[in-house]
């Protein structure tokens, strides 16, 4: 919707003075409605669109997914009901996300179909990528089973680019699949189509996250951490936790230090982070540092009851007696079963405070999901070579190690033409394609591993460093076995699986 330009500014500078003034979350909602009532006409839709926009703003920044039951009961949703309660103005956009929060999901679409019908330059020039995310994937979220297959359709009559489209086939996908290998697949799509795209890139660091691909999530994560807030879905200080997470699984701790010190910058009271920075500190033998830390969270309460656990754990390693049997005695309460009987066990110590209630905290990372990993027969025999690689040990009776460098890691790797499934070099730096099918019936394995050998080669390699092939299947066909023998670039294994009785 267009206003008057002059009008718009003058109602803007006025929001915007009273958007930083430093006002509490009520007194803002307050103030901004109070100057709704006193406005008419066109004036008073300018005040209104400017407080929705930044009541939906607050909504669904940050976040993958709507949970409903909390935002109930957030001051932003309450104040952006009663608007649109109020209103006589249509503002489809808003309209069809909270019939979406209601579950009416019969009158979402329509109104989407009004809001795109608003946007006067979408037939001129194509949807961008931040208009996508800020018009739709911020405020859509998860959505409704099929919505988003739905939006993709309704998109295409625009004329909007290929790779939003396949974003959106994406995105139901990543919100409504049976295992996270369906996720990746489409997700993969979309950065074939446009590398760049970037809430691509940000999902798919949550997918590998989940998957526990620690060196996968890391690099697409490290792709998007330098955006602009409004370029991502999820907050910076989101993004720093679940790299430094992927690196403490690694065993990279200078860099897991690096990046809860990060979020802790972006945001002091993140949950977890103080404590996860305390015990990295202790992984590197910062007794010291990780002491300090670990007091500052005990001081603030936050963080139990893991960081009382791993204080005492960091008094225990200096052998500082005394400053333990004190920290034992004030928060026996809070300190787990487990670690009162490993400090009597390792310092001779005795307590005895009666029964207490059993538990057994861990470092904690951050819910994406709840979803677990579910893998297919070549995802199995994935992580067996990946495994191998990954110790240092020989596969296909070479040493090679997995490939890491500035396009990605090596493990599922994307490029234009495809996904490799392992992309590993030797000690010469030559590069190999690995393709792993379960069986023989897959009749385009070796044009598939040819295509992505040719694209490494004129993409990555060097003049001095080779590139060759290498199919891995089970039963593989004659007709394969002829392709490969005829090139030099190409070789073949076979895989068998045996289970055999001792008697």
């Amino acid at each position: 919707m267009k206003y008057n330009q002059k009008l718009y500014e003058k109602v803007n500078e006025k929001y915007q003075n009273i958007a930083t003034s430093q006002l509490s979350d009520q007194a803002f909602c307050k103030e901004v409605e109070k100057n709704i009532i006193a406005s008419k006409g066109e004036e008073k839709e300018i005040w209104e669109s400017l407080y929705l926009s930044t009541l939906l703003e607050g909504i669904s920044r940050g976040y993958t997914h709507y949970n409903i039951k909390e935002l109930e009961s957030r001051l932003e949703y309450q104040a952006f009901k009663r608007m649109l309660k109020k209103t006589e103005v249509q503002h489809f956009l808003y309209r069809a996300v909270l019939h979406l929060w209601n579950g009416e999901y019969d009158e979402v679409f329509p109104l989407l179909e009004e809001y795109l019908d608003s946007f006067e330059d979408i037939r001129i020039k194509p949807l961008t990528e931040f208009e996508f995310l800020n018009h739709f994937v911020l405020p859509l979220k998860n959505g409704y089973s099929g919505m988003w297959n739905q939006i993709a359709v309704l998109l295409k009559k625009y004329g909007t680019g290929e790779d939003i489209i396949a974003m959106c086939y994406a995105l139901e996908k990543y919100y409504y699949h049976e295992k996270w290998e369906e996720a990746t697949d489409v997700l993969a799509i979309v950065l074939q189509k446009n590398p760049n795209f970037s809430i691509a890139k940000e999902l798919l660091a949550n997918v590998y996250y989940e998957m526990k691909y620690w060196k996968n999530a890391i690099f697409y994560y490290q792709q998007v951490e330098d955006l602009e807030i409004n370029e991502r879905i999820a907050y910076p200080e989101a993004i720093y936790f679940n790299i430094a997470w992927a690196y403490s699984k690694i065993r990279d701790y200078k860099q897991e230090e690096l990046y809860y010190r990060k979020a802790l910058d972006m945001m002091p009271s993140y949950p977890n982070a103080k404590n996860n920075l305390g015990w990295s500190l202790l992984k590197q033998k910062k007794y010291e540092e990780a002491e300090q830390v670990l007091r500052e969270c005990v001081k603030e309460e936050r963080d139990f009851p893991y960081s009382i656990n791993n204080l005492c754990e960091s008094l225990m390693r200096q052998e500082k007696l005394e400053d333990l049997t004190a920290c034992v005695n004030k928060y026996h309460h809070k300190i787990g079963k487990w670690q009162l009987k490993n400090i009597e066990k390792k310092t001779g110590l005795t307590f005895d405070f009666g029964k207490k209630e059993k538990r057994e905290p861990e470092e904690t990372n951050m819910y994406i999901s709840g979803q677990e990993t579910q893998f297919s027969n070549e995802r199995l025999l994935e992580e067996e070579l990946w495994n191998r690689l990954d110790q240092g040990k020989d596969i296909f009776g070479m040493h090679l190690k997995i490939y890491e460098g500035p396009k990605g890691y090596g493990r599922q790797f994307i490029i234009p033409v495809g996904r490799l499934d392992l992309l590993a070099v030797d000690e010469d730096e030559n590069y190999y394609v690995i393709e792993l099918k379960k069986d023989s019936g897959y009749k385009d394995a070796y044009e598939q591993t040819v295509s992505y050998v040719k694209w490494i080669q004129k993409n990555m390699a060097k003049k001095s460093q080779k590139v060759y092939g290498i199919i891995c299947l089970n039963q593989p066909t004659q007709e394969l076995v002829d392709k490969v023998r005829n090139d030099k670039s190409m070789r073949l294994f076979e895989y068998h699986i045996h289970y055999q009785e001792i008697k």
